[in-house]
């Protein structure tokens, strides 16, 4: 035999054993050494219980049955994952090199666990070692379960993992989820699709994500990409989330909002490193439209959060939420007893301690509420556990109102001081269905000071310290009010049958001294050319009670007038306003005292104002407006 004929037919042979070798090897017996090979490259022991097969080529394939990866020491659960069935192909001659590229791996049944201790230390977090690198081109999941576990954050869910039969952007495929569990101890739904579960592992490039969230009471729709989804770096959604109450996502997000009506809003969310965005958001919170921009910049503690709202159109009942009233159409969780009307729902010290806050707030106009409000204006600096609204700003009754409100909360119990200054506000806007509304009225302003301390807007008013000052010029109010005001019968009977007329206001003016939230009325008068009025009395925020007594002087000769005051008594939940009884009888019994030998004609005379009482300069009403007007508050250009 020629030896070249020798050669070949040698390593035709030497081939055709080799391929004996391989078809007839038992592949069962690489299970070791391919799972120590495995534990060393992801840090986890494997173990492959089952079949292994190999159909050998340059891009050699593998399928084995019931893989078993073990967990971190410290996990409650031996196994990390169990795989029914792997099947996936490599590249031979890049293995020589250490470099394992996997052109696919596919796994059918699987039932994987996440988990995070109580010390942050998570069970996925492994480089890979053994100096192998390695690269996973496609990873697909069939019949999947995954359980991700956070005890510290009172988090447990579990998803179900399914391959979708659609593709998302890109012609990537997605991966359909479906499952549920708790999320930071609420209850929480989660459906949708998420990219192929290599990209979990890829910091690098942009995984695909439409999901629908449910936590507790709020409903979540993001679409977009993350970037190292494991551990939240990077997103770029669009975004959607709708609620009964912006209060419930201080728990899941740590945003520390108010309690709200129901809200609905949809934007742009972007994410990097510790910075969050909401941009060019627009929706509703109750009747009330609202729209803007949202940051949150978690990066410095406590975490600082800046906004720049706008409303077209408020409903003043969406605010109730501030103060522990009611929002919107739903009462407050901690109503007022009953009899009751401020606020009790508390304010949690807490949750202005939580963060740093810049927020500009304007909305055009006011909707659906009976009081005089036409815009609003104001900006809120929250720091260091100090609340401040500097300044307030209201357009109402076609005047304004400005305010200073700080909030101390740096303490278990807050420290609340409040300067405002009302000006030119129209009287006949401020009382809108009385006999006023028909005048050619006046402005009326009001100034004050309180400092008070509470956590409720009922604990704030009931201990309130300082002085509040009215005072108002022009205008003119009903002759027959007027008239019924002095129990004035006579002329409220000629007023009756000739029509009402308005007299004018030629001064008005006020002092209320607020010591321990019992507002004490210092001074008052109204005069009018016929007759002045006086008051006295207090207004009790402790016990949310009326004690005020309306008296006034008439100034001219007046038959048939009782003279007597009238009483405004009762609680702010049921004001009663009458004559006081005491004044009357006195001069109803001397008037029958007087009956008796005058045969009917002295009864009279007790009833009868003679006017005799001198009347108050004008000179005196000016004197008492400046002394009842304190300082006015610092007004903010930047919020006009």
């Amino acid at each position: 035999m020629r030896p070249a004929i020798a050669k070949w037919v040698a390593g035709a042979t030497l081939v055709m054993v080799a391929a004996a070798a391989v078809y007839w090897f038992d592949w069962n017996m690489l299970r070791g050494p391919l799972g120590g090979w495995a534990s060393v490259v992801i840090g986890h022991k494997v173990e492959i219980r089952g079949a292994l097969k190999v159909q050998p080529s340059l891009h050699p394939s593998l399928s084995m049955q019931d893989v078993v990866v073990g967990n971190a020491a410290w996990s409650r659960d031996p196994v990390m994952a169990q795989i029914g069935e792997l099947d996936c192909s490599f590249d031979l001659l890049g293995a020589f090199r250490q470099s394992w590229t996997f052109h696919r791996i596919n796994l059918s049944h699987v039932q994987l666990i996440l988990e995070r201790n109580r010390d942050g230390d998570t069970n996925w977090n492994r480089e890979w070692s053994g100096g192998a690198g390695v690269n996973i081109a496609s990873l697909g999941v069939d019949d999947g379960k995954v359980v991700f576990r956070d005890p510290a954050a009172g988090t447990e869910l579990s998803l179900r993992v399914q391959a979708m039969a659609t593709a998302a952007q890109g012609g990537n495929s997605l991966v359909g989820v479906d499952g549920g569990g708790r999320y930071k101890g609420m209850a929480t739904k989660v459906y949708g699709g998420i990219g192929e579960l290599t990209g979990l592992r890829d910091a690098r490039h942009p995984y695909r994500v439409d999901l629908d969230l449910v936590v507790g009471r709020t409903h979540a729709k993001i679409d977009g990409e993350l970037i190292d989804p494991l551990n939240f770096t990077s997103e770029n959604l669009n975004f959607r989330i709708e609620g009964n109450d912006l209060a419930d996502l201080y728990p899941v997000l740590g945003l520390p909002l108010p309690p709200t009506s129901n809200y609905r809003l949809s934007g742009h969310l972007y994410h990097t490193a510790k910075l969050w965005r909401f941009r060019d958001f627009s929706g509703s919170v109750g009747s009330s439209d609202l729209r803007g921009v949202f940051s949150a910049d978690r990066s410095v503690m406590p975490q600082r959060i800046s906004a720049d709202l706008r409303s077209r159109n408020l409903d003043v009942r969406d605010l109730g939420g501030f103060i522990g009233a009611s929002r919107g159409t739903r009462p407050s969780p901690a109503p007022p007893a009953p009899g009751r009307v401020l606020p009790v729902e508390t304010i949690d010290p807490e949750k202005l301690r939580a963060a740093t806050v810049i927020l500009d707030f304007h909305a055009d106009r006011f909707v659906a509420t009976r009081l005089p409000l036409e815009k609003m204006a104001t900006q809120l600096h929250l720091e260091n556990g100090v609340l401040r609204f500097q300044p307030l700003n209201f357009s109402a009754a076609g005047g304004e109102v400005v305010a200073n409100l700080t909030m101390d909360a740096r303490g278990p119990t807050i420290k609340t001081h409040t300067e405002f200054d009302a000006r030119r506000l129209r009287m006949d806007e401020l009382t809108p269905e009385s006999s006023l509304k028909l005048a050619n009225t006046g402005r009326i302003g009001a100034t004050g000071k309180l400092d008070s301390t509470g956590n409720t807007l009922a604990d704030i008013l009931a201990t309130a310290n300082g002085e509040v000052t009215l005072a108002g010029e022009g205008g003119s109010m009903s002759e027959l009010t007027l008239r019924l005001s002095n129990l004035d019968l006579a002329r409220a009977l000629v007023v009756k049958m000739t029509g009402d007329r308005q007299t004018p206001i030629e001064c008005l003016a006020g002092r209320f001294d607020a010591v321990d939230g019992d507002f004490k009325l210092r001074s008052f008068v109204l005069q009018t050319p016929k007759a002045d009025i006086g008051a006295g009395g207090d207004v009790n925020f402790r016990d949310e009670s009326l004690n005020l007594i309306l008296a006034a002087h008439g100034k001219g000769f007046t038959p048939l007038s009782l003279r007597g005051p009238i009483a405004v008594k009762g609680s702010f939940a049921k004001p009663l306003a009458k004559p006081e009884m005491r004044s009357i009888l006195g001069s109803s019994a001397l008037a029958l005292a007087l009956a008796l030998p005058t045969a009917g004609a002295g009864a009279l005379v007790p009833l009868v104002d003679f006017g005799g009482r001198a009347r108050m300069e004008d000179g005196n009403c000016r004197q008492q407006v400046a002394d009842t007007k304190p300082a006015a508050p610092t007004r903010h250009a930047a919020a006009r």
